[in-house]
């Protein structure tokens, strides 16, 4: 049984960094694929971005036709501008939504992480041990991301509510 062979390897993507192998897959190839949840909460993230570019584009449909038509009959006003701010902020949330966060996501657990942690410690050959240590990394990671997915859902229902929010200034601008 080999527990961690790693000449000269520091990332987890290159070949050689195995750990207990077993049928033919090591266990960090096993924990480099993304866990099911995991790809649900991207598929999530995907499906959430989707939603708010298409609240995006209903936000400016209803600033152009609705703002232009009550623009056109006087200045903006009071109920103008606020329409207008709400506008802004539907925009700035919805950029908010769909601007990439690359370092704020986890989904893997590194080759330094556990060679700094297991291959140089006296503990190394202790497998059911790193085996806990990357379930409850893992489970971390999970929990961490849901939290980023939960905010940015919370972002968006505001958005919308904006959005609705903006319908009905402008529609009182037009009356």
């Amino acid at each position: 049984m080999r527990v961690l062979c790693c000449p000269g390897v520091a990332h987890p993507s290159v070949s050689g960094v195995r750990l207990h192998e077993r049928g033919g897959h090591s266990r960090v190839d096993r924990v480099r694929r993304v866990h099911p949840r995991d790809r649900a909460t991207g598929a999530a993230g995907d499906e959430l971005r989707s939603r708010t570019g298409l609240l995006l584009a209903g936000a400016s449909v209803v600033t152009s036709f609705l703002g232009a038509a009550a623009l056109d009959r006087d200045e903006a006003g009071t109920v103008g501008l606020l329409a207008i701010l709400v506008f802004l902020g539907v925009v700035g949330l919805s950029l908010w939504i769909v601007f990439p966060r690359r370092k704020a996501w986890r989904f893997v657990v590194g080759a330094t992480t556990l060679l700094e942690d297991w291959a140089d410690e006296p503990r190394s050959g202790d497998v059911p041990a790193m085996q806990r240590f990357l379930a409850t990394t893992v489970e971390d990671n999970y929990d961490h991301n849901e939290d980023l997915l939960d905010d940015l859902y919370r972002a968006f229902s505001v958005a919308a509510a904006m959005l609705g929010a903006e319908v009905i200034l402008w529609t009182i601008k037009l009356a």
